[in-house]
């Protein structure tokens, strides 16, 4: 069994050409098996894996013994709108996909704010720890 991540993700390193096209991942898997030796793979995929396998089951379709899809991603654009709906959930914010072609950039916006809310809400705390910390070193000095 081999287990890969994809381009820049876990413990892939980044792409020295900065490309994570949908192409160039199928052709990371298929120079994996050629370079096993290989005829035929049994891929195995989850998440947004299952975009890549099956775009790879679609190309090399003999170069596969089967593919196993588990709790996969099939639907980028759909994947997408419901994230947004989480973050809307999350923090109460409104974000709207107004055209298909502008999904990635309103889910772009959405995944800015929910990271600035929580970067938000670690400050708070951290300041509480702060201020809570130095109450007590001042009441331990005096």
């Amino acid at each position: 069994m081999v287990y890969l991540d994809q381009r820049g993700c876990g413990r892939s390193e980044v792409s020295t050409s900065g490309n994570y096209s949908l192409e160039r991942m199928v052709e990371d898997i298929e120079a994996i098996r050629h370079a096993l030796g290989v005829e035929r793979i049994y891929l195995l995929a989850h998440s947004f894996g299952g975009v890549i396998a099956v775009n790879y089951a679609k190309k090399y379709p003999d170069h596969l013994f089967g593919l196993i899809l588990a709790n996969s991603t099939l639907d980028l654009n759909s994947s997408l709108e419901d994230q947004i709906g989480h973050v809307n959930q999350l923090i109460h914010s409104n974000f709207k996909v107004v055209a298909r072609d502008s999904i990635l950039a309103t889910f772009s916006l959405a995944r800015r704010a929910l990271s600035a809310k929580i970067l938000g809400q670690k400050q708070k705390r951290l300041k509480c720890q702060f201020w809570s910390l130095w109450v007590k070193r001042i009441m331990l000095l005096g």
